[in-house]
């Protein structure tokens, strides 16, 4: 959540799908996928909110680890203690999948890459920490599942948050002032003159 919206989009730039070149993947760590750090890194963020009564996270994942210090295991012990409900949504499926990516001659092309979904580790994660699971293969699904959760959990968040911005407004101020005073001066000297 951030009100800084050249921020975001500037990360929102920089987000790009790891490219394929005849079927393999061209750098396999922009595939790699540490469930058990972003899961930690979460209960980190949450466990600084003292004034809420439900703490939630909602973890969407295919639920493949392939790197990562924490496992997913040891974050899913951390969120049991701290009281916070995983909602897991799996999104994707196991077996071959279309890729777009870049030939060797730098052309934009389709490939198939081969992929895989844990969704037992995510029904596993929703379970032990008393969320639930959703597995969703299009956008209105996963529009449901949010709504779903939704639905079950609502808390309201006192924050404080702080605008940056500068005042204009006083240089047209003083030229306004000017003007007025112009305006009521020059209907004066044209009085004098016609008299």
């Amino acid at each position: 959540m951030t009100l800084d919206h050249r921020a975001l989009n500037a990360i929102i730039d920089d987000v790009h799908v790891p490219g394929t070149r005849k079927g393999e993947i061209v750098d396999e760590m922009e595939t790699a996928t540490a469930v058990g750090d972003g899961l930690a890194m979460a209960c980190a963020r949450l466990e600084k909110q003292t004034n809420i009564t439900s703490r939630v996270i909602i973890l969407l994942s295919d639920g493949e680890t392939n790197t990562g210090i924490i496992t997913p295991e040891k974050a899913t012990e951390i969120a049991k203690q701290m009281g916070i409900k995983v909602y897991t949504i799996g999104v994707g499926s196991t077996g071959r999948a279309k890729m777009r990516g870049v030939d060797m001659f730098g052309r934009s092309s389709v490939g198939t890459v081969f992929v895989s979904m844990d969704e037992a580790a995510l029904k596993k994660i929703a379970k032990e920490t008393g969320g639930s699971y959703y597995n969703v293969r299009d956008k209105q699904a996963l529009e449901n599942a949010l709504a779903a959760i939704d639905e079950l959990e609502k808390t309201e968040i006192d924050q404080q948050i702080y605008l940056r911005y500068k005042e204009y407004f006083a240089g047209f101020l003083v030229a306004g002032f000017a003007l007025c005073f112009l305006a009521c001066l020059f209907p004066a000297q044209l009085h004098r003159g016609v008299v």
